[in-house]
């Protein structure tokens, strides 16, 4: 089955990666609405606190699950 990507969140500010993850469907908007205490969930509040949204990018598209978990782990 090919319908997993990776994915990346970029600071709109600088342009720089800052999260990298592998999904389906709509798992790269899940961290938008995190609620939890991490690194990415508090750079995305500071982000937003300077009136700026998190640029996310699909990296990779149309892989299977093994083939997105590689390319996840070589971007990291």
């Amino acid at each position: 089955m090919s319908d997993f990507y990776v994915y990346g969140y970029f600071d709109p500010r600088n342009m720089k990666p800052f999260y990298i993850g592998k999904g389906q469907d709509l798992r790269k908007y899940a961290h938008l609405s995190g609620d939890s205490s991490s690194e990415k969930v508090e750079k995305i509040e500071e982000i937003r606190n300077d009136g700026e949204e998190p640029l996310i990018r699909v990296l990779a598209k149309g892989c299977s699950e093994e083939e997105a978990f590689l390319i996840e782990a070589t971007l990291i």
